[in-house]
């Protein structure tokens, strides 16, 4: 009976040994990924460029600019950018003090857990999963610093042609009101039917105003049908990260004392 038990404990004791891995693992990580925004960062900073995700794409709306104004726009654009890089590095290593401080807090829950046979293999594992992990985030982040390097070498940084008057509202034509419109006043034979019959009956009631006048008397009355034809107007858009206190090498291996993660030899 008492074997039972123990191999309960045992089990139970395994279990909370692996989920305390698992936290480590996620720790690591995150520590890892923050570690090589900040190296990535001073790497721009130190060669004078900026990553394509921190570029700032603003340009004015002339028509025509020389290249003067554009080199010393661009150069403030730059300038904002190298900012923005230097804010997230303090963050970055804020948060990387954090990091630092939970993982001690692990591996000070897993000190009851060292005599365990399972203790080294999970240890193992994480190590070698952040070596992975390592090894991807510099190819990742080298393959990213060259193409930004030749943007700029080759002048093509700056969106200047895609930015292009983009603050101009664009308008919006009804373009089947307008064709109406167009045909129903833009039509000379209309407008000339129309100004014609107009004056037509004007000079025929000025003459029936004539013809009917009393000083005339009655007799000589002409009447002038005023029958004359009228128009119809129609109408119309590579340092490796540390795994705890102080910088991590390329690879993870030996990066503590004691088996411990956390502390860089």
């Amino acid at each position: 009976m008492s074997q039972y038990r123990d191999h309960g404990a045992k089990e139970a004791k395994g279990s909370e040994m692996t989920a305390l891995f698992s936290q480590l693992k996620i720790l690591v990580e995150k520590k890892v990924a923050m570690f090589w925004q900040v190296e990535n960062f001073e790497h721009y900073i130190r060669e004078e460029i900026n990553p394509l995700g921190l570029r700032v794409q603003i340009f004015p709306t002339f028509e025509d600019m020389d290249n003067m104004f554009k080199k010393r726009w661009e150069n403030n654009l730059q300038q904002c950018t190298k900012i923005m890089m230097k804010l997230l590095i303090e963050e970055y290593q804020k948060r990387i003090l954090t990091s630092e401080k939970e993982i001690d807090e692990l591996y000070n829950q897993l000190e009851p857990f060292k005599d365990m046979d399972t203790y080294k293999d999970q240890e193992q594992k994480i190590k070698g999963h952040i070596d992975t992990t390592v090894k991807d985030l510099i190819t990742k982040k080298e393959q990213n610093f060259w193409r930004d390097k030749m943007a700029f070498k080759e002048g093509k940084a700056y969106r200047w042609l895609i930015r292009k008057n983009q603050n101009r509202p664009q308008r919006r034509t009804n373009l089947k009101k307008t064709k109406g419109w167009k045909n129903d006043l833009g039509s000379n034979s209309s407008l000339n039917s129309l100004s014609s019959a107009r004056s037509q009956s004007t000079t025929q009631s000025s003459r029936k105003q004539k013809w009917t006048s009393p000083e005339r008397g009655n007799d000589n009355k002409r009447h002038i049908s005023d029958n004359g034809p009228t128009a119809q107007p129609t109408p119309t858009e590579a340092k490796g990260p540390p795994l705890g206190r102080g910088k991590h090498p390329t690879t993870t291996e030996d990066t503590h004392q004691g088996g411990n993660i956390n502390d860089p030899k």
